[in-house]
């Protein structure tokens, strides 16, 4: 719902060519050459609402892209990246899970947590 009230506003999923169903291996699919990449390694700032709902694996395939599409090995490419939500609301879905299931699948619970500034 964000990012369509923003003018210009995408899904993660649309801009970064995420797959919906993100089990089991995958990666954003995005050529280097493309202008989206010349797009993505302009930006100044991404803003990913509603973090709290993204598999953690959304979020590390996010921060190898951007390697890759900065040619570094620095966090998200060294681009400033904004997550934004609750953790006591919805976590990411995860089918006939439990709820420790849940949480296990969060930004939470990837390494790249412990390597974020909070505020």
């Amino acid at each position: 719902v964000a990012a369509s009230l923003l003018s210009g506003g995408r899904t993660a999923h649309f801009r970064f060519k995420i797959p919906i169903d993100v089990d089991g291996n995958f990666s954003c699919s995005i050529s280097k050459q493309s202008s989206l990449a010349s797009l993505i390694r302009d930006v100044k700032l991404i803003v990913w609402d509603e973090i709290s709902i993204a598999k953690k694996e959304m979020i590390e395939a996010l921060d190898l892209l951007l390697r890759d599409l900065m040619e570094t090995t620095m966090l998200f490419g060294g681009k400033v990246v904004v997550f934004n939500g609750d953790f006591r609301q919805t976590l990411p879905v995860v089918r006939a899970g439990q709820r420790k299931d849940f949480a296990r699948e969060s930004l939470l619970c990837s390494e790249i947590w412990h390597r974020l500034e909070k505020l």
